[in-house]
Order: structure tokens, then C-alpha cells, then sequence
């Protein structure tokens, strides 16, 4: 049983979606908008990541069953905002490039992650 509530796991997976779909269409249209969208989902995100923290994760840190694949979740997540960081801030353009490859590395493994993630716990 997951410890998320219903409408929260709904905003979160929204909330996720949107990232991914902005995330990856800007990769492919380089979109101003898109980049506007991401931006300012992302900021929705770090305060859900920091519910999920608060709640979720030390509930499911006592299951081992489901460690690996949360330890993954909150190792993409950390990337992705470190990441995302250097490609706002970073002025060294050798940088921001491999920031943006592993960003969009991160960006996709992620949802796998999450996708494996809740899996597991189905099989159960």
C-alpha cells in the first residue's frame, strides 16, 4: 500500500508527465516556451520531491523490497536538480553541454525508475 495519498500521487505523476513531455519536446523544437513551461514545472516538482521526502520516504525506506529502485528515483532526482542548475546558471558553455546530456539522461531514466518502482510494489 503505497503511503501517498490518492490526490497527491495524481498531482506528483501529473506534475511528472508534464516535465518529461516539455523536457522532451524543447530537445526536439528549442521552444522559449517550452523551456518557460519546464522551468516552472520544475519549481512544482522541488516541492513535491520535498513532501515525498517528508512522508513517503521514511515509511519506504523500512521495506528493503523497494530501496533500490527509490535510492535510483532520488539519485535522478538530485541530478536533475544539480543539473538543471548548471544549465541556468553555468557560463561555461563545455559545461552546460554535458550537464545537458546527462539532464536529459536523468530526464528519462527517471519515469523508468518510477515505472519499475511501482511495479514492484504491484507484484507484491
Amino acid at each position: 500500500m503505497s503511503t501517498l495519498r490518492r490526490a497527491f500521487r495524481g498531482l506528483l505523476y501529473a506534475t511528472l508527465a508534464v516535465l518529461l513531455v516539455s523536457g522532451g519536446l524543447w530537445e526536439w523544437l528549442r521552444s522559449a516556451l517550452l523551456m518557460k513551461v519546464h522551468g516552472g514545472t520544475a519549481m512544482l516538482a522541488l516541492l513535491l520531491l520535498g513532501a515525498v521526502l517528508a512522508s513517503h520516504v521514511p515509511t519506504g525506506w523500512k521495506d528493503a523490497r523497494y530501496k533500490g529502485t527509490g535510492i535510483g528515483i532520488l539519485a535522478a532526482a538530485a541530478w536533475l536538480i544539480i543539473s538543471g542548475h548548471l544549465l541556468y546558471y553555468s557560463g561555461d558553455e563545455a559545461v552546460r553541454q554535458a550537464a545537458s546530456y546527462s539532464h536529459l539522461g536523468a530526464g528519462i531514466g527517471l519515469p523508468v525508475l518510477l515505472g519499475l518502482h511501482l511495479w514492484r510494489r504491484a507484484l507484491v
